[in-house]
């Protein structure tokens, strides 16, 4: 069956939107449904589900690149091809850079219509083949975290070999077989009983054949064979048959009920896979124990910091109608705040035993109470006595299981987004205090880390100063932690210097373990992590082992975007220093040599009115030529390394406006490019400025000067007689020139410009046998 791809068609001229309707009619893959203008199509775009748009630039509410922008606000992976009667270069390189997917003119040519259906083919295909692999990534993750043994295996020798390529850990505990030693084998080798192998290859052939598989077999595992629910689902399938293969084997206990089960509990999982939210993650635990285990009693209980406490955030109705909604536990209160805080699941045959029932007068009888680790917990409830068998109590933990796998994904991903955020703060902050309070504030805000603090190196390099701190340090600390070089009898001291000087992190779980330090500080555990040779970052909490593996790799990238962010305050620091000594030299520079070459000037104009010597001309002109390279020269000083504001900008647009304002003669000028680049819009026109100033005073009045492109760059080139080989080494050097009436300053500058740009630049033989100065290095900007 043809996948069909909707299009929606938004064109104002009825003869136009018709033509192209039928042509898309023609194909058989394409359904069109035409409107007249923007925001009628914006009102279809929210009511249905399109998988491309093709919209005319010209419509009468807004542009269609404007119609663009309002689409990406909600549809940001949506292809949207701009097929305009209003084509230009200018247009095409606007709706490219708004995130257009195609742009077609029109009158494109005969075989603009094929183009059309053929960019819209590729466009939609390539937004699926992202969605499947996003698909893909999550049964990735499905397979890693599963309760139950999960095996991938790839079909090769022509179907001959069903070979094993992973398994998961509860496939080595269920089977009793190491990974290392089943992996590369043939399945039915490590699995598959003697007398079962005719049934196996029936099996093996319709999987091949792409054909998913559900239902019992009888594997062996190293304590003998043991029945199983088998489900096994092809993957890489098309007309040729499938490229391998993922196998579910589930202990059998009860095997009509589980058979019953399985499948539907599977597809819950799956679900939960797909969750985004905690919230929808105990929607889906909730309605799965009701609808697929038949254990309407129930609900989730997810822990907020805010509050501290449980609090109820899914329950089906009949949990309502029976003890009403449900109540907010704090840990340690009634069966959920005991299981949360010991982390182990709890069965009650009869919560009236309970010593400590949170309501004795409860209809509730029987309780399963399953932590979610540090999420929450699920509660199952019934109000008939010792409800639960073991199958009951072993699908509601496996379950569990799945939805805390998935909610310490979510977690994860919200830490990671965070960590991006303030990431982003840290490259903008402008001073230490600012990188040092950021840092704090991550520590405390994600990791929960209430006594962190920054301690930056100072008296020359004999104390860590405390920067920044969380707000829970001050009340923990009798004084606010300054760690001296060599003290004796510090022991938090040594561990925090041990870790400065040695350039890696400590990490201790529990500080009680080391009886010195449990004396000197209200600590529980603690990540210290060098901050180069800035000072070092104290992640710490009053919990012990509140910090696992991903918590020390969230605190090394946090470490090392303080370290960036800290080394390019220390920089810009620097260089304003230097740039306020170089403007203050500039200054007296520029007073102490242009007021007297400036008196020099009048005394020579008034030499001329009382005489006519031969020397007034050169006189003059020597103090031109002086005033000339003290300006360039100032320049050069005042500006340096300094790239400026980079911002996108057109080659073709910035020579052009250059050549305009530059003494160009009978110079002809050539444009063989269209590239956009990022560049100091004003220190680019300089660049091209000298160049062009350079080409026409070397290679003459009537040179013809060249602009194109080099991979990641572009060039200038002139037909003139070039620059000597043993010349192109000092070409760029101050002072460097072939004209007596030239500074010398003009390709040093350009020089200059190109590495405060960080580009390359070269001069090389060009095509009409002139110099060509190719720049590199280049950020160019796609359109």
């Amino acid at each position: 069956m043809v996948d069909r791809i909707r299009v929606l068609h938004i064109d104002p001229e009825p003869e136009s939107a018709a033509l192209i309707a039928e042509r898309f009619e023609r194909a058989d893959d394409i359904v069109v449904e035409v409107v007249s203008d923007a925001e009628e199509g914006l009102d279809r775009i929210a009511s249905a589900a399109f998988d491309c748009v093709v919209s005319e630039y010209a419509l009468p509410d807004r542009t269609g690149i404007e119609l663009l922008d309002r689409v990406r606000e909600d549809h940001s992976d949506l292809p949207f091809v701009i097929y305009t009667g209003e084509g230009s270069e200018a247009i095409a390189s606007d709706a490219f850079a708004a995130g257009a997917t195609d742009y077609l003119p029109k009158d494109a040519g005969t075989d603009r219509h094929e183009r059309l259906v053929d960019g819209i083919r590729k466009a939609v295909e390539r937004t699926r083949s992202e969605e499947r692999s996003a698909a893909d990534d999550r049964l990735r993750a499905l397979f890693d975290n599963a309760p139950n043994s999960v095996i991938e295996g790839e079909i090769v020798d022509g179907g001959d070999t069903h070979r094993i390529r992973a398994v998961n850990s509860a496939f080595e505990e269920t089977f009793g077989y190491e990974a290392t030693d089943v992996v590369g084998s043939d399945i039915a080798d490590v699995i598959i009983p003697p007398d079962r192998m005719d049934e196996h290859r029936t099996v093996r052939s319709r999987i091949a054949e792409g054909e998913p598989i559900l239902g019992e077999a009888v594997c062996e595992t190293a304590d003998g064979e043991r029945e199983f629910l088998v489900s096994a689902i092809p993957w890489g399938t098309d007309e040729d048959g499938a490229d391998g293969w993922y196998v579910w084997h589930t202990d059998i206990t009860d095997r009509k009920r589980r058979a019953n089960a399985i499948e539907e509990l599977h597809s819950a999982t799956g679900a939960l896979v797909e969750a985004s939210t905690a919230e929808s993650v105990a929607q889906i635990a909730a309605d799965a124990l009701r609808d697929v285990l038949d254990l309407p009693f129930n609900g989730v209980h997810l822990y907020d910091e805010s509050e501290d406490g449980l609090v109820p955030v899914a329950w089906t109705s009949e949990t309502e109608e029976i003890v009403g909604a449900p109540p907010t536990f704090t840990p340690g209160q009634g069966i959920a705040g005991r299981t949360y805080e010991a982390g182990e699941p709890r069965v009650y045959a009869d919560i009236a035993e309970e010593t400590e029932p949170y309501n004795p007068n409860t209809p509730i009888r029987s309780q399963m109470a399953l932590p979610l680790s540090d999420h929450g917990v699920l509660l199952v409830g019934s109000p008939e006595r010792d409800a639960f068998d073991d199958l009951d109590v072993s699908m509601a933990r496996t379950l569990a299981e799945h939805a805390t796998a998935v909610l310490h994904r979510i977690e994860r991903e919200h830490v990671l987004e965070e960590l991006q955020d303030r990431t982003q703060r840290l490259m903008r902050a402008s001073t230490t205090e600012e990188i040092a309070d950021i840092a704090v504030e991550t520590a405390s805000e994600t990791l929960g880390a209430q006594l962190s603090g920054v301690h930056l190196v100072g008296d020359g390099g004999r104390r860590l100063e405390l920067l920044a701190h969380a707000d829970f340090v001050e009340s923990s600390f009798d004084e606010l932690p300054v760690y001296e070089r060599g003290v004796e009898d510090d022991p938090a001291g040594a561990v925090v210097w041990d870790a400065f000087d040695g350039g890696e992190p400590r990490h201790i779980d529990d500080i009680r373990t080391h009886d010195r330090l449990a004396e000197e500080t209200p600590s529980r555990s603690v990540i210290v992590h060098p901050l180069d040779d800035h000072g070092v970052f104290i992640v710490s909490s009053t919990e012990p082992n509140a910090f696992d593996e991903p918590d020390e790799t969230f605190v090394e990238i946090l470490a090392t975007a303080v370290t960036a962010a800290l080394n390019r305050v220390e920089h810009e620091q620097e260089l304003r220093r230097r740039n306020e000594q170089l403007d203050e030299f500039a200054g007296l520079i520029s007073h102490d040599l242009r007021n007297p070459l400036n008196v020099a000037q009048g005394r020579i104009s008034l030499a001329r009115e009382e005489t006519d010597s031969d020397h007034l001309d050169p006189a003059a002109s020597a103090v031109d030529r002086a005033l000339s390279l003290l300006e360039e020269s100032l320049a050069v000083a005042r500006r340096g390394h300094d790239e400026g504001d980079l911002e996108p900008v057109e080659l073709a647009s910035a020579i052009s406006e250059c050549w305009m304002h530059t003494d160009t003669a009978e110079a002809e000028l050539v444009v063989e490019t269209d590239r956009t680049v990022r560049a100091d819009p004003s220190r680019l026109k300089q660049l091209f400025e000298n160049l062009i100033g350079n080409a026409v005073k070397h290679a003459g009045e009537d040179c013809r000067i060249t602009v194109g492109d080099v991979p990641g760059g572009f060039y200038v080139a002139d037909d003139g007689p070039g620059i000597p080989d043993d010349e192109r080494e000092t070409a760029f050097e101050p002072g460097y020139t072939t004209d007596d009436a030239s500074t010398g300053y003009g390709l040093y500058i350009v020089r200059e410009i190109a590495n405060a740009h960080g580009w390359e630049i070269d001069v090389v033989d060009g095509g009409d046998g002139g110099a060509r100065f190719e720049v590199t290095g280049v950020d160019t900007v796609e359109n």
